[in-house]
């Protein structure tokens, strides 16, 4: 028994990373549990909003000697973490594991503080989102993404404010929200503006923006712009909770900036490579937000769609990368309904 005991150990000492990840497991923080698949050299297993973006997981309580931990099966060597933040410099940091190791009838992951703190930076009140994804071609399913807590005080005592202007128009919503930054130059470079602050990011839907709309609220912009709800579709939401989401923001953010103005932009078609049958959803729910526009006078509805749509019901060629995000002349169209119902800049 003696000899059992000490070789227990002694494993536990040569595992190192392994037995604080996994030894202190009734510590950790699950971030995503659940069945994942996928294969091939950066494909995507999961990506999850931190709390600061309207997700769940706090990424500000993060400290020294913590680590993230990912279960999966298939390659070994076949998983890397990716940190990123959309909130101040929109850092992609990939970090690969300090160790891997058998774990039940998979793997285990494990990055620990140094690596990722290394990797990313140490403004954890701004991570925004967690991804795992694949580092090559064989099929990885993963289970389980965790945060195992370290010791002492967070990191980043900073509120996590956005790395933005408190002024002029703020833009909210999703991938074609920010994509203009990315593609564009921005908003102010199609608008032809200085006053135009960016707020999108990819894969939101409404949920994810009321969640994170006190902030938009506790700012001074004149104007907001929202341009949300394909990925509402997509998550098979109803239309009256997405317009009560839109009505809920924009009641929050009435209450403490009086006398701002709205503009909600259309959802766009897409084509039938993207949302197969869901284009009446689109325009059902296109005509209750123009509903919600026109009963409130510091609201206005531009509408685009219509001049995307082409003769099948569905986007009409040219004016989208790939059927969904639009292109060049995509986003001129959504500039020329917009523009219109801008406030004057200052």
């Amino acid at each position: 028994m003696k000899f059992v005991v000490l070789l227990l150990a002694a494993l536990l000492i040569s595992a190192g990373g392994c037995r604080h990840a996994l030894a202190e497991e009734d510590k950790s923080q699950n971030i995503f549990v659940g069945s994942a698949a996928a294969a091939g050299k950066d494909a995507m297993l999961t990506f999850q909003f931190t709390k600061h973006v309207g997700g769940q997981w706090d990424a500000a309580q993060i400290n020294r000697g913590s680590a993230f931990l990912m279960e999966y099966t298939g390659p070994e060597d076949g998983v890397q973490l990716v940190l990123i933040s959309h909130s101040g410099s929109n850092r992609w940091a990939p970090v690969p594991p300090d160790e891997t190791g058998p774990k039940g009838k998979g793997w285990y992951a494990l990055f620990r503080y140094d690596t990722f703190a290394k990797r990313y930076g140490e403004n954890f009140a701004r991570l925004d989102e967690i991804r795992a994804l694949c580092t090559g071609e064989g099929r990885v399913r993963l289970t389980r993404l965790a945060y195992v807590p370290g010791e002492g005080e967070p990191v980043d005592q900073s509120d996590g404010t956005w790395d933005k202007p408190d002024t002029g128009i703020a833009f909210l919503g999703d991938s074609i929200v920010q994509n203009v930054f990315y593609n564009h130059g921005d908003w102010n470079t199609l608008l032809g503006r200085k006053d135009c602050v960016n707020y999108g990011i990819g894969s939101q839907t409404t949920v994810h923006c009321l969640n994170r709309i006190d902030e938009i609220a506790r700012k001074h912009y004149s104007q907001l712009v929202l341009l949300c709800g394909i990925n509402d579709i997509g998550s098979g939401y109803k239309k009256e909770d997405i317009v009560g989401r839109v009505e809920a923001m924009f009641d929050a953010v009435r209450a403490k900036n009086p006398g701002i103005r709205f503009v909600i932009i259309s959802v766009l078609p897409t084509t039938s490579a993207f949302f197969r049958g869901a284009q009446d959803r689109m325009i059902a729910l296109d005509a209750d937000l123009k509903a919600y526009a026109d009963a409130h006078d510091d609201v206005d509805f531009a509408d685009c769609y219509g001049d995307f749509v082409g003769e099948d019901g569905y986007c009409r060629d040219g004016l989208t990368l790939e059927g969904l995000h639009p292109n060049a002349e995509g986003y001129a169209i959504v500039v020329e309904k917009l523009r219109p119902y801008l406030v004057p800049e200052t």
